[in-house]
């Protein structure tokens, strides 16, 4: 039973986000930080996502939906199929 909780232990406790990372925000229901949008936590520090990818309140980055791009997926493509390069 003990080796049971010690892998359990392992699997669920994340890496904890420092309160002074300018970056990191608080949920006021958990009493825990996070990295707040448009970051990620990369080894407990928060890290800007890279252009063409977004995240949302302590999720991971991830690209931008299709016909989206830019700084936070924050622009839309209106190019037509034959000159897409977005």
């Amino acid at each position: 039973m003990l080796v049971i909780f010690i892998v359990y232990l392992l699997f669920t406790q994340a890496i904890c986000i420092d309160k002074d990372d300018p970056h990191a925000c608080l949920d006021t229901n958990l009493s825990e930080y996070y990295c707040c949008s448009e970051y990620e936590d990369l080894n407990g520090k928060c890290t800007a996502c890279k252009l063409g990818f977004k995240s949302r309140n302590g999720q991971p980055c991830m690209p931008c939906p299709e016909n989206i791009y830019g700084h936070g997926c924050s622009s839309l493509c209106e190019c037509s199929a034959l000159h897409r390069s977005c």
